[in-house]
């Protein structure tokens, strides 16, 4: 295996080749719009967006697949690219194909919510998130992030008739900010005392100089560093923001912000975890393990008071992203893994379970569901599709024949020969605990016998067969896990060899 320096050869950069298209976009075709001569000699007036937006996806798809095999760094050693690195990011462009078709659905229902500049904020955070995940300099961190951040806090409150919408994204804006502003004295701290901002470079530092390691300004910025990275990724104790933003923002950008993001930070995470966190050890173990103990608890039982579907399943992925540090305080291989593959597990079933959300409107008045006893009519409304909603609550309480039992063993297993049993008892509990909540909205749907009922407006059949995909998935996970779990092994296993090369 070969590390080849590609510093000024743009082809192989995703990122620069989707962010030229976009760019080519706004300001060739919708800024001046002036059709191209070869649009007039097609006999095309008006460019159709979804077709351009499909188009630029499945090139970007092609060329993360063109990768493959091909490790090597970018941008003067800024910007890495490896098998575990392009496999990520083909899993996040396929989970943006299937947030973009859901948005179409969305729009067909929410006329007034029809927009370009839509698909431009969410093309430029997926960039952003590709290039966060590919970093290997804490500058491009930053930048990445606020590319990201910026997108989000005008995403949350695009929904501008809606007060909600505007107040979440405010929200989101102003304690996002607090968070940059955490990072960037972080960063400063440690090149202020290193003169390094290279995370390759940092880790054979701090493994090189013992002293430095101890030294308290280091300490304390590595200190703001990952709590800001905790508040991105929406682990408690830095939350606050999760629910209201959730809420608030329009379901189909809610679903974008439950995936997205988890997915690239928790990779970054991982990496950070192998490469810079292993010489703060006792620091970086307190922290993590503060904010598991944290994660479980106000997660799960935040979660019993909740009426509102989306506020109830925000304060849920806190909890999940508990389970998912539980990896990083572990730092094994099998536990990088079976947290990966919880992951993948869980967004195929917020996925389905965002489809019902997305999908049942009230026959009267054309508004969505947003309280949880509105479920109570689904059983009546359409059984199939009220079944597929359970076997994913199911899935996501972890009873087998479901891929959400194997997640959760998998994750537990590790942890249980790591040996950190306190915060396995923690998880083991407040997973049994969240079975309560989850078993409440399965009663409401198929035991409730109340009188007056929801009638919602027909399903479509492409919605329930999209749906019923999704679950499928869900069982093919529990039956085929092992040659699943070698998938994942080998695509992890080829950056620890790179990182191994280098060192």
């Amino acid at each position: 295996m070969f590390i080849v320096d590609y510093s000024n050869c743009f082809f192989f950069n995703v990122e620069f080749f989707f962010f030229f298209n976009i760019f080519v976009y706004i300001f060739f075709i919708l800024g001046k719009k002036i059709p191209l001569n070869i649009f007039k000699y097609l006999k095309i007036s008006k460019i159709n967006n979804n077709i351009y937006f499909f188009f630029l996806i499945f090139n970007v798809f092609f060329l993360l697949l063109e990768l493959f095999e091909k490790n090597f760094f970018s941008f003067n050693l800024m910007i890495l690219n490896s098998n575990f690195i392009t496999f990520i990011k083909i899993i996040i462009l396929l989970i943006t194909i299937l947030i973009f078709l859901l948005s179409k659905i969305y729009f067909d229902q929410e006329f007034y919510f029809q927009s370009f500049e839509y698909y431009i904020l969410l093309f430029l955070s997926l960039i952003s998130t590709f290039i966060l995940i590919s970093t290997n300099d804490l500058l491009i961190l930053y930048l990445s992030l606020e590319l990201q951040s910026l997108c989000f806090y005008v995403l949350a409150s695009f929904k501008q008739n809606s007060i909600f919408s505007v107040e979440a994204g405010l929200k989101y804006f102003i304690l996002g900010s607090f968070s940059s502003g955490l990072l960037i004295i972080g960063i400063s701290l440690i090149y202020g005392f290193t003169g390094i901002t290279n995370i390759y470079e940092l880790g054979l530092f701090f493994e090189q100089l013992f002293f430095t390691r101890n030294n308290f300004f280091i300490l304390l910025g590595s200190l703001f560093f990952l709590t800001s990275l905790l508040f991105k990724v929406s682990a408690a104790p830095f939350h606050m923001w999760v629910p209201d933003v959730y809420e608030g923002a329009p379901s189909v950008i809610t679903l974008y912000f439950f995936l997205i993001p988890k997915i690239g930070f928790f990779s970054f995470f991982l990496r950070l975890s192998i490469e810079f966190f292993p010489m703060f050890n006792i620091s970086f173990l307190s922290l993590v393990s503060f904010s598991i103990i944290f994660s479980f608890f106000l997660g799960t039982f935040a979660s019993l008071y909740q009426i509102k579907i989306k506020r109830l399943f925000a304060y849920s992925t806190i909890s999940n992203i508990g389970y998912l540090l539980l990896s990083l305080v572990c730092n094994t291989v099998e536990a990088f893994i079976s947290s990966l593959l919880f992951f993948i597990i869980y967004i195929f079933i917020i996925i389905d379970i965002f489809i019902v959300i997305l999908s049942c409107r009230h026959y009267q008045n054309f508004l969505k569901i947003k309280n949880i006893i509105e479920l109570i009519s689904l059983i009546k409304f359409n059984k199939i599709f009220s079944i597929i909603f359970i076997l994913n609550i199911f899935s996501l309480i972890g009873i087998p024949p479901l891929a959400g039992f194997i997640g959760k063993f998998y994750l537990f297993y590790s942890t249980f020969f790591s040996e950190f049993l306190l915060l396995l008892y923690l998880a083991i509990f407040t997973s049994i605990v969240s079975a309560f909540i989850y078993l409440k909205i399965i009663r409401l749907v198929l035991f409730n016998k109340q009188i007056y009922y929801y009638f919602f407006i027909p399903i479509s059949k492409k919605i329930a067969f999209f749906s019923f995909l999704t679950l499928l998935i869900n069982f093919i996970i529990f039956i085929d896990i092992s040659n699943i779990f070698k998938f994942f092994f080998m695509f992890f296993v080829s950056y620890l060899y790179i990182f191994i090369y280098i060192f």
